[in-house]
Parts: structure tokens; C-alpha cells; sequence
């Protein structure tokens, strides 16, 4: 279970927010392992290990991080509320790709070289909640034009 945030050792303040009020978020070693199986079977996977900020607003879970690729950064924010899971990203990449168990959501995928639509179909959403750690497993697949291009998973694991 979430401890209640409160100023300490590992607790920075969060920019946006008023003294009154203030959140705070706690700096977190974050993990994101991402796979991914196209239609002929071949399988790729990626991990980032980077440092992030972990808070709480509104009944929701919030985990800001940036990553580089090609030189350029990005800047990411994870959203869970519920049983919904958002990851929206800004930067050299522009998307927000919505999670929820047994439904679909479309979302526009913007790189430097061009626009896709994909669809996300998420087939499992699990959140397990320790005191000093949570980790979140998605398992969905990417659809362009209503067919599979890959089957994918997704394990983000944040700890304090």
C-alpha cells in the first residue's frame, strides 16, 4: 500500500503547485521493459532505466520521467487512476496511448518522420502496490486499420 507523501529524505517539491497544498513527489528508480512480437514472430525488446518523480494527485498515481533517443528528449507522464492507465509523451515523439483492460482506444503516433494512427487493444492491466515499489503490466496490441501488427508487453516497475 501508498504511504502518505510528506517532506523527507527522498521527497522533493513538485513544480506548479503552491506552498499551500504543495505536493510532493518522491524521486524514484524507474524501469520500463518493453516487447514487442510482430506477425512474423520476431520479437524485440527494449528497457530504460532512468530516475523519475512519483506523486499523488487527485486520486491518482503520476510518474514523470524524460528519456533521449537520437540526442533529442522526451518527456513522459504515466497516469493511473483506476483501472486506466495513460502514457502521454512530448518531445521528439507526441502521443497519448490509453490502457484499459478489454477495451481499444486510438491514438496518433507523431515522429519527426511522419504521423501513424494505431490502435491499442489492452488484454491485461495489472498493478501490484508495495510499500516501496509499484509495478504496472501491460499486455495490448498495436492495430493499424482494425488488424494486429504486434502483440506487446510493457512492465513499468517504480521504486523508491
Amino acid at each position: 500500500m501508498w504511504r502518505t507523501l510528506r517532506e523527507g529524505d527522498n521527497a522533493v517539491p513538485v513544480a506548479g503547485f503552491g506552498r499551500k497544498g504543495q505536493r510532493m513527489a518522491e524521486k524514484v528508480e524507474l524501469r520500463l521493459t518493453g516487447r514487442q512480437r510482430d506477425e512474423t514472430g520476431e520479437e524485440n525488446v527494449t528497457e530504460l532505466l532512468t530516475e523519475a518523480q512519483l506523486f499523488r494527485r487527485n486520486g491518482s498515481i503520476v510518474i514523470l520521467y524524460e528519456e533521449t533517443q537520437e540526442g533529442v528528449g522526451t518527456k513522459n507522464t504515466l497516469k493511473l487512476k483506476g483501472d486506466v492507465l495513460e502514457l502521454v509523451k512530448a518531445g521528439s515523439v507526441r502521443t497519448r496511448m490509453t490502457f484499459q483492460e478489454g477495451k481499444e482506444y486510438l491514438s496518433d503516433y507523431a515522429t519527426p518522420y511522419g504521423c501513424l494512427q494505431m490502435g491499442i487493444r489492452t488484454d491485461a492491466l495489472t498493478v501490484l502496490r508495495e510499500e516501496r515499489q509499484i509495478e504496472i503490466r501491460i499486455e495490448y496490441t498495436l492495430t493499424s486499420g482494425g488488424e494486429p501488427v504486434s502483440d506487446c508487453m510493457l512492465t513499468i516497475q517504480a521504486v523508491l
